[in-house]
């Protein structure tokens, strides 16, 4: 699978997006930051743990009903948002 290792920052802000692929969250091991805002992202893969040197995690207004654990694996992380969304 190929590595993006030189992206640290990635915006996704305002598309239609609906998933981040597993495929993704692994070959972006080395992001810092995923703005992943105002799209139709429905749930969050578990392979999110992938990107270990996520620090900044935005995703609000999205259609996401539940977190998975998984982000709990992500050590580095220190700003997380998921305003807007279905998580109940």
């Amino acid at each position: 699978s190929m590595k993006f290792e030189k992206i640290l920052t990635l915006d996704i802000w305002g598309n239609e997006i609906t998933k981040i692929e597993e495929e993704v969250c692994k070959s972006l091991s080395f992001l810092k930051k995923l703005d992943a805002r105002n799209n139709k992202i429905k749930d969050i893969s578990v392979h999110i743990k992938a990107m270990m040197q996520l620090q900044i995690l935005r995703l609000d207004h999205n259609e996401i009903s539940n977190l998975p654990l998984e982000i709990g694996d992500l050590q580095l992380l220190v700003e997380l948002s998921f305003s807007d969304n279905k998580v109940s």
